[in-house]
């Protein structure tokens, strides 16, 4: 009778620290958390703002963040050349953007950086920005149309 006290226990506690790990991890605190811009406090915020596709993503080691280098499509603010390169935390509360080699995405930029609070956004949902963005002011015209 010992021993099944002792399991019990023993399963008892186990279960309430399983219990008390998943409420850490997957507690709303620890997620993403943005205020949301509009297009336009956006665009003001950015030093930058373009439509291009991923042709390369590099892991920095030791770093919790990744670049992605770009073919620029069309910039409405800070770009005027064919290819840029961007940086992202991997995951976590600091809201990294996940960028897949040969997709496209409407980007928005600060100090280099982007993340999804600053509504960088695949260009399938983008439409409703790039049209709220109005003409490009760099469009690369040797880029094959997205």
């Amino acid at each position: 009778m010992n021993r099944l006290a002792g399991f019990s226990n023993r399963s008892a506690f186990v279960a309430t620290i399983t219990v008390v790990v998943w409420i850490l991890f997957t507690s709303p605190s620890s997620a993403c958390k943005c205020k949301g811009l509009s297009v336009t406090d956006a665009l003001q915020h950015s030093d930058s703002v373009f439509l291009g596709r991923v042709v390369e993503t590099k892991l920095d080691v030791g770093q919790r963040d990744y670049s992605a280098t770009f073919e620029v499509f069309k910039s409405w603010k800070g770009v005027s050349s064919p290819r840029t390169q961007v940086s992202t935390e991997v995951a976590g509360e600091a809201c990294g953007s996940e960028f897949l080699c040969g997709k496209t995405y409407l980007v928005y930029v600060k100090a280099g950086r982007t993340n999804a609070c600053l509504r960088t956004i695949g260009a399938g949902r983008a439409a409703n920005d790039i049209s709220e963005l109005g003409e490009p002011t760099y469009v690369n015209k040797s880029a094959i149309a997205w």
